[in-house]
């Protein structure tokens, strides 16, 4: 494409001008295309009409400078090439402008090119080289935010990968283009780097067009679990598990459909046994953590009776037990005093997985007792509001709510509702 000055327009003789517009159309352009009728071409081929200067600019599109040059027999011709427009007058420029607004093709490439300068206005302004005083910084964030420590350490982790890919520079095109392309490769592994990067940039760089230059990519959700245990699987390895803190852990697991950290961190202050409930709530530290709520979960009166009659002074004996080894250690006596499962998680979990590969011969995710519980739940038509409260998937605000307003009611309807689903993991099958 040939783009020329007013001036050097003017200086193309009619002669010349024919030629172009011969050529031009010998290439197959159309007449529509230059913006004029088959009728006035004719004329013009005729000599009835002159090549007009519009005309002119539009055939000139269709032209690269060597063949321009060539038609014109001016090897020395000036096109015009970017750099030059600040010799242009005002007019000069005005009759550019207006030979693009006039084009749609010319249009679209002119705003291709406008949209590519700012992206890069964009990144010279908002580029940031990270330092160490900055990832000291996004540690003190998530510490304010009261995420766990397992939490604490995954964005960490996330975000010192990202960093390192990037080269410890971010800006605007860098971050869309590096998520993206983490999205296409490993969905879940790019929400979790785009949130600890979210959270870099906005309460530790503070920087909103950085913050919403991408977008946290969401991994495709699995309609289908295999590792979700029926309620005969989940049974009989509860009934194979021969150690009591174990039995009573597995079981307990089940029954409320907590997260098995939320199990192994519950204090003994939250358990009620007249209700068959385990109550969060009562610590609003503990209940409102992050993303991750409990509230109020009920278990079956059977398993109430397990952990009254069996656990609780086994429980007992072995705090007294250990309470010297625990002092010697460095420990505290009365932080394991207030757990209600004193023990090594690990030991828990091998006693566990020993009772499945007795009972059931395969393994199976602690975790994924949270889905049996829900899908068990669901089966039994209870409605998703009361499995949400049981499992503290609402909102803190509006568990609030409830709790000042309504939670006498609810606590009765909750515990009917349970109770009618019939979930009881040690009762035996008649």
């Amino acid at each position: 494409m040939v783009v020329l000055t007013p001036a050097e327009v003017a200086r193309i003789g009619q002669e010349v001008r024919l030629k172009i517009l011969e050529y031009v159309l010998a290439k197959g352009v159309r007449p529509r295309d230059l913006g004029v009728t088959s009728s006035l071409i004719a004329k013009v081929k005729h000599g009835y009409r002159s090549v007009s200067d519009a005309l002119l600019v539009a055939a000139l599109r269709y032209l690269s400078p060597d063949e321009f040059r060539a038609i014109a027999g001016e090897p020395e011709a000036v096109v015009l090439r970017p750099g030059a427009l600040g010799r242009l007058s005002q007019a000069e420029k005005a009759f550019i402008a207006k030979v693009v607004v006039q084009d749609p093709e010319l249009r679209s490439l002119i705003r291709s090119y406008l949209k590519d300068a700012e992206q890069e206005d964009l990144d010279e302004g908002h580029t940031y080289t990270v330092t160490k005083r900055q990832l000291e910084e996004f540690v003190r964030v998530l510490k304010a935010r009261r995420v766990s420590d397992a939490t604490l350490k995954d964005r960490v982790r996330y975000l010192t990968a990202a960093l390192t890919d990037l080269n410890f520079t971010l800006s605007p095109s860098r971050l869309r283009d590096y998520v993206a392309d983490l999205a296409g490769r490993s969905p879940d592994r790019a929400a979790h780097v785009a949130k600890a990067l979210k959270i870099f940039a906005k309460h530790v760089l503070r920087d909103r067009v950085l913050y919403d230059s991408f977008t946290t990519p969401r991994p495709p959700e699995r309609l289908w679990r295999d590792d979700v245990p029926t309620l005969e699987e989940v049974k009989a390895v509860a009934k194979a598990v021969e150690w009591v803190p174990a039995k009573a852990y597995f079981a307990l697991l089940a029954e409320t459909g907590l997260r098995p950290g939320e199990v192994l961190n519950a204090k003994l202050g939250w358990l009620q046994l007249d209700e068959a409930m385990l109550v969060p709530a009562k610590d609003a530290g503990a209940a409102v953590r992050g993303s991750k709520r409990s509230y109020v979960a009920m278990f079956s009166w059977r398993l109430r009776d397990f952990l009254r009659d069996e656990y609780l002074p086994r429980r007992l004996r072995d705090v007294r037990a250990s309470e010297s080894r625990t002092a010697n250690l460095g420990r505290d006596p009365a932080v394991v005093r207030a757990k209600l499962f004193p023990y090594r998680p690990s030991r828990l979990r091998a006693a566990v997985y020993e009772a499945m590969d007795k009972a059931l011969g395969r393994r199976f995710p602690l975790y994924s007792l949270r889905h049996f519980f829900t899908t068990y739940m669901t089966s039994r038509g209870v409605p998703p509001l009361y499995i949400n409260v049981w499992q503290g998937r609402i909102p803190p605000r509006e568990f609030k709510v409830m709790q000042q307003h309504y939670m006498g009611v609810w606590l009765e309807d909750l515990r009917r509702k349970y109770d009618s689903a019939g979930l009881c993991i040690l009762c035996e099958d008649r």
